[in-house]
């Protein structure tokens, strides 16, 4: 099977490599009014892949048969489905901004959003759509997301529309969400292969030290994935005329004094205090509303 391996990897390694050299190019010549994922977010799935078929490789020359040598095979075999996602999503996914709607295509669907049906908001880095009960986060970072930002203010200042978009409330969004999913998905995996490799694996030193191995690595992922699903399911925070209302990602509450509450920026986000105690920290790309609670806090300041 060893051939089989090499071919394998040599082939993927050919065409992510070409795929690489690809990206400025096809990047610099789209048009203006497609949003697409940036360069960076496209270089995930390529690293996951180079680094599953180089390891592919490397063990199908210099490790000889044996059960482990298959495990680790299909392994960094998951690194290559992992980054293979990210391409296939990278294909897929496009924002299309026409004069009076926008079209949104993804992994598995393509729909038509009208501007006159939305209700929309900068928040942080994001400019967040609302349509039919859905929010639908944009990044600035992505090329061309001003220019739909541009168009829908245009829209909406020709035909007299009133946006309405309730953001008096901070919570998780739908990165926290998503980055939860896919961290407890590959440590469940890790963990899972560790099982595997203790029920199966031959020799009882690379037992030990597989075991090890993939459960931590599977592990940590996994806390962290389950830290960001409580982040978008209960952290929140609420402002009343007087006080606002915390709650944390253990849904506990607390309550603090405006007038006592401060703000310092940081290059993604900023910090809240209690008489110069930090309570909370937040992130423009993880929570909804960031924008709102940061300028309530910097105009509160400003009036002490």
């Amino acid at each position: 099977m060893d051939w089989f391996y090499r071919g394998i990897s040599i082939l993927l390694i050919v065409f992510t490599v070409s795929y690489f050299l690809k990206l400025n190019k096809k990047n610099s010549i789209d048009n203006e009014d497609v949003i697409y994922l940036p360069y960076k977010l496209k270089s995930i799935g390529i690293g996951f892949i180079l680094t599953g078929s180089l390891m592919v490789l490397l063990l199908s020359i210099f490790m000889s048969d044996s059960t482990d040598k298959l495990y680790a095979i299909l392994a960094f075999f998951g690194y290559i489905i992992f980054g293979t996602i990210f391409i296939l999503i990278d294909f897929r996914y496009k924002v299309f901004i026409h004069k009076s709607k926008l079209t949104k295509r993804t992994f598995f669907s393509s729909r038509d959003i009208p501007y006159d049906s939305i209700c929309y908001r900068v928040d942080g880095n994001n400019i967040i759509i609302e349509y039919k009960d859905k929010k639908f986060y944009i990044n600035f970072g992505y090329p061309n997301t001003m220019n739909l930002y541009e168009t829908i203010n245009k829209y909406f200042s020709q035909n007299k529309i009133e946006n309405k978009y309730e953001n008096q409330i901070v919570s998780g969004n739908f990165y926290s969400k998503n980055f939860g999913i896919t961290f407890i998905i590959i440590g469940l995996f890790s963990i899972a292969l560790s099982i595997v490799i203790l029920l199966l694996s031959e020799s009882t030193g690379e037992v030990i030290f597989g075991y090890i191995f993939m459960l931590l690595i599977g592990i940590f992922p996994f806390i962290i994935g389950v830290l960001f699903l409580l982040l978008y399911k209960n952290f929140s925070v609420k402002v009343s005329p007087n006080d606002l209302i915390y709650t944390n990602i253990f849904n506990r509450d607390k309550i603090y004094k405006l007038e006592e509450l401060s703000l310092r920026s940081t290059p993604n986000g900023f910090k809240v205090y209690d008489k110069n105690k930090s309570i909370f920290y937040i992130n423009y790309w993880l929570y909804n509303n960031s924008g709102f609670l940061e300028n309530l806090l910097s105009k509160k300041t400003k009036n002490r």
